[in-house]
């Protein structure tokens, strides 16, 4: 049986995301499987939030992992920031992913996200979540 390598896609849930890094992302989970992702990017010189909302969280995980390579795997590349080497793209979708096949939901319905930062790694398995500017 031959497996697909797992793909980290660029995730764009809005037009005007920055093509910055996140500093830091904070979670907050609840006891409906809901969860609420939020980051800051800097937009020229402010400081702006990033809320994200989850529902239906079949699994999520954070790690202490700038480099976002924990939960998928050291040979799937991430991409860059444009213009450089040193930042990768904050927001992804994993495609492929071999988590979601272990957590064992419908590949339709839901997707593996992975959330970088300079501080750690957040991924959630989940459905289409609810992105805006706080």
């Amino acid at each position: 049986m031959i497996t697909e390598s797992e793909i980290a896609l660029r995730w764009l849930p809005l037009s005007d995301l920055p093509d910055e890094p996140c500093q830091h992302w904070r979670v907050q989970s609840d006891s409906d499987f809901g969860l609420i992702v939020e980051g800051d990017f800097y937009v020229g010189p402010d400081l702006k939030t990033l809320r994200i909302e989850f529902e239906r969280v079949h699994a999520f995980a954070a790690h202490d992992d700038m480099g976002g390579r924990h939960m998928f795997g050291a040979g799937i590349e991430i991409p860059m920031l444009g213009g450089t080497e040193i930042a990768r793209w904050p927001m992804l979708r994993i495609q492929n992913s071999k988590w979601l096949v272990a957590v064992g939901v419908s590949s339709e319905e839901n997707s593996h996200f992975a959330l970088l930062s300079y501080e750690c790694t957040v991924e959630v398995i989940a459905g289409e979540p609810e992105v805006r500017w706080k």
